[in-house]
């Protein structure tokens, strides 16, 4: 709706060093399965000129983390 936030925000910086082929590796995306979730690409490194939805490409999974277990036994 007009006026509305997306969800998500990213600003659209990618750190060349780190691109594989000239692509962001699957385990540097920034992946967002949140059911209607919308993601918006603000275009940060063209001072903003064109944001954009970008919610198709922020559509994947990454790899389940190990759970984190305290020293108190919390998080089992």
């Amino acid at each position: 709706p007009l006026g509305a936030l997306p969800d998500v925000i990213v600003d659209g910086y990618v750190d060349p060093a780190k691109l594989v082929d000239g692509a962001v590796p699957e385990e540097l995306r920034i992946c967002v399965q949140n059911g209607e979730a919308e993601v918006l690409d603000v275009d940060g490194p063209n001072d903003n000129a064109k944001p954009r939805l970008a919610t198709a490409e922020h559509d994947c999974a990454l790899a389940p983390l190990a759970p984190v277990v305290l020293a108190n036994g919390l998080g089992e």
